[in-house]
C-alpha cells in the first residue's frame, strides 16, 4: 500500500468535480478478498467475477474508462467507506500485465491512497448516505464534491 500523502487542493478538486465512488464487492464473500487486493497492490478494479445485466455493464465500463487520472475516488462496501484514494493511471485489462496475479481483476486503474480507514455509512449525514446508491452501479459520479469533503474529514 502507498503510503504517499497526496496534498488536495479543495478549490480546484471541486471546480473539476472529478469525485467517484466505487463499490468494493458485491457482496460479503468478496468484499474483504478484494479490498485487500486493492489496497495491498494500489488499484481499483471493475468486473472480476459477478454478474450484473448488460446495461449495468456498459454504465459501469463507461464511467470507469472516463475517470480523468487524478480522479478521488471512494472505495466502499454496503455498509462502511474503506479507503479514499487518486486515480494515477489509465484504465488497464487483465492482458496487459495485471495487478495481482492471484485474482482475474478484468479492468483496472492505479491508484495512490489518501486515506485508509473504516466509517459505517451511518455516521455519515443522512444527505451524503446516498453516494452508496444504486447497488448495481458499481462506480458512479459524486455529483456535490461537498459529499466527498464530509466523507474525508470524517475518515
Amino acid at each position: 500500500m502507498s503510503t504517499d500523502r497526496v496534498e488536495i487542493d479543495s478549490m480546484s478538486d471541486a471546480k473539476a468535480n472529478n469525485f467517484y465512488r466505487i463499490l468494493a464487492g458485491h457482496n460479503d464473500a468478496v468484499k474483504g478478498k478484494i479490498l485487500g487486493d486493492w489496497l495491498i497492490h494500489d488499484f481499483i478494479s471493475i468486473f472480476g467475477q459477478h454478474k450484473i445485466t448488460a446495461e449495468d455493464e456498459d454504465f459501469n465500463s463507461a464511467t470507469f474508462r472516463e475517470m480523468p487520472i487524478g480522479s478521488k475516488v471512494v472505495v466502499y462496501t454496503t455498509k462502511h467507506v474503506f479507503a479514499i484514494g487518486e486515480v494515477k493511471g489509465d484504465l488497464k485489462d487483465r492482458k496487459e500485465s495485471p495487478p495481482c496475479k492471484q485474482h482475474p481483476y478484468r479492468n483496472w486503474r492505479r491508484v495512490s491512497w489518501i486515506k485508509v480507514g473504516k466509517l459505517n455509512f451511518k455516521r455519515l449525514p443522512a444527505s451524503v448516505q446516498k453516494i452508496g446508491l444504486p447497488q448495481s452501479h458499481f462506480v458512479k459520479k459524486i455529483k456535490d464534491p461537498n459529499d466527498y469533503y464530509t466523507i474525508l474529514s470524517m475518515m
